[in-house]
Formats: C-alpha cells, structure tokens, sequence
C-alpha cells in the first residue's frame, strides 16, 4: 500500500493507506478450476497462493493486486518490476458456503498473524509478512461462474501515525541496488 499524506498544509498530517485493488487474469481461474478438478477436489483448507503489484503505474491509478496464472506457484519467479506478496486462498465447494463465510473472522486472523509478526520481531528479518491477502473463492465448474472476495488486512491506529517529515521516494533514500532487491 502506498503512503499518502493527509493534508500537505496540516501541520499535523496523519499517515494514510492507499487501498489496493484486484485484478484477477484470466489464467488465475484457468489454474484454479485445475487444481480444484485435479488437486483440492472437496478440500477446503486454506492454501498459499502468490500475487505481485507492479509499481510503474502512472500517478492517480490504484495500486492493483495482480493474481495471475503462476498464483499457486509460491516459489516461482514475480513479472519484472513487480513485487511480490503472499496470501491465502479458501475455496469453498459451494455458493452458500461461499456467501455464509465467516469473511470478519478470516480477516482477523490475517490481521492477528500480522500483528504477531510484528511483536516477535519476524517482520524485521522478513518484511513481507506485512502485506499479505486473503481471497475466498466458489468456483461453480459447470457454468463456468466464478465468485471471489478479496481482502488486503492493514492495521489501524485509534490515533494514527503522525507524520513527522515530508515523504521521499524510494530512489531519494535507498541505493539502485537496494531498490531492485524489492523486485525479486
């Protein structure tokens, strides 16, 4: 998620999250209506899935979550330029177990294993354990209908996070090499 400041004439400007949005290609339901025909069959357990956001998008677009073909390929290689982000795929067998989902559960424990990381320290060693995703799927194989409800778990604060100074881009305060380890 991209920070944006609140009010640039505040003098007390609070830090703000950038929604992401989804997109899902086409691929994406071509592999999922697989591994659900050949693999999961009834199994409903959750299971890991790989997306990537691609930050060369021109200003005033925004940041998209991208779930494509290679999703359920967790150790595959990310597009270039792209950066990739885990999440967790629950696919149900059925519409009404679909739309009964506990979705306020599911993102709670997102945003727990979140907070987790953060009080152990995990997200200092790995800071992608900050951004993952949830995406609750029925895939109805006969009509070829698909349903989904993606979810992105961010923290809120009662108080928000001060700004204390402008904010820089990546370029202004990592080095070139630094700034393409956050594309692999």
């Amino acid at each position: 998620m991209a920070s944006v400041p609140v009010d640039k004439d505040s003098a007390d400007q609070k830090l703000q999250f950038a929604p992401f949005s989804s997109a899902l290609e086409a691929g994406f339901w071509h592999q999922l209506t697989q591994k659900k025909l050949n693999d999961y069959r009834l199994d409903e357990s959750p299971k890991n899935i790989k997306g990537y956001y691609y930050n060369g998008d021109p200003v005033g677009l925004p940041t998209r979550l991208t779930l494509e073909f290679s999703a359920f390929e967790a150790d595959g290689p990310s597009p270039a330029r792209c950066c990739p982000v885990t999440g967790t795929l629950y696919n149900t067998n059925t519409l009404e177990a679909f739309k009964t989902s506990d979705k306020k559960a599911l993102l709670e424990q997102q945003a727990t294993e979140i907070w987790d990381s953060i009080q152990s320290g995990d997200a200092l060693k790995d800071p992608s354990l900050l951004c993952k995703f949830l995406l609750l799927t029925y895939a109805d194989l006969k009509k070829y209908h698909f349903y989904y409800w993606f979810c992105f778990p961010a923290l809120c604060f009662s108080e928000g996070i001060k700004i204390l100074k402008e904010p820089a881009t990546l370029e202004q305060v990592f080095s070139s090499k630094q700034v393409l380890t956050v594309y692999t």
